[in-house]
């Protein structure tokens, strides 16, 4: 049994139950992360904020400033806005059960505590991606585990029809096609930390990520597409076929999947 202290990611980031929302903004914007852990007094866990928790509340300027829906005098605070730790666990717990909750999405990260009940790590999706470049065996392919239909928009849309594909499926990703060749993939978070959530009808091509995007052939190993997911700290990677042509994507939940399969892992 593998414990999930092997793979979680130390040092969480953390703020106390006053802490502002442009803080927490900067925050995951600063660590690339996607949940604040926040801790009272005696340094244990009360609840996680989630970044759409926060983004909802304002947006960065061009300028990189920090800009409040709320009047200055009413941001929100982490208290405000924190939900439960609803998954608490030690660092000898086995990771296999917090997969499974991961997966049916009853969770989407765990704390992790010491003896002393403090957290001392954080095991998300992320974590388990890397899990999945180490454990899995080399059989399992991209098509056999990527994910179909795949979700996606033409690169002429504008940045209300991204956030409807992704409301409407459920993902926070959603690729970018020319025609029927990938362009980019573009995720939630892409879009709100450019503003696309107050202007919609912002054009994709001026949202888009920078530099080109990362691909599999459809006769990779998953262990490989999991260890450069990994590595490129990435949320899916779109699976061509020898054609060149995207016939699915592999997403980390996909990757979770393939762990829970005994076959496969």
């Amino acid at each position: 049994m593998v414990p999930i202290s092997r793979f979680m990611s130390r040092d969480p980031v953390m703020v106390n139950d006053r802490a502002l929302v442009g803080k927490m903004a900067r925050e995951l914007i600063e660590h690339r992360v996607r949940h604040i852990l926040v801790v009272g007094y005696d340094g244990k866990a009360v609840g996680l904020v989630a970044d759409a928790s926060v983004f909802r509340h304002g947006k960065f300027t061009r300028a990189a400033d920090w800009e409040p829906l709320e009047s200055t005098d009413n941001q929100p605070r982490a208290d405000d806005l924190m939900g439960p730790a609803s998954l608490v666990v030690p660092e000898s717990q086995g990771v296999r059960p917090v997969l499974e909750q991961l997966l049916d999405g009853q969770v989407d990260a765990a704390v992790v505590i010491d003896g002393s009940g403090k957290p001392v790590g954080i095991f998300t999706e992320h974590d388990a991606v890397a899990l999945a470049s180490e454990v899995l065996t080399d059989g399992p392919t991209a098509t056999d585990w990527g994910s179909r239909p795949v979700i996606s928009v033409q690169a002429d849309a504008i940045a209300g029809d991204a956030l409807d594909a992704m409301a409407d499926a459920g993902v926070r990703h959603v690729v970018v096609l020319d025609g029927t060749e990938v362009e980019s993939v573009l995720s939630w978070r892409d879009l709100v930390e450019r503003n696309a959530t107050t202007y919609a009808t912002l054009p994709i091509r001026q949202i888009e990520p920078v530099g080109a995007v990362e691909t599999a052939h459809s006769t990779d190993s998953l262990r490989s597409v999991a260890d450069r997911m990994r590595r490129q700290r990435i949320g899916c990677m779109p699976v061509l076929d020898p054609s060149g042509q995207l016939v699915s994507v592999v997403t980390r939940k996909d990757l979770i999947a393939a762990l829970l399969d005994r076959r496969a892992s």
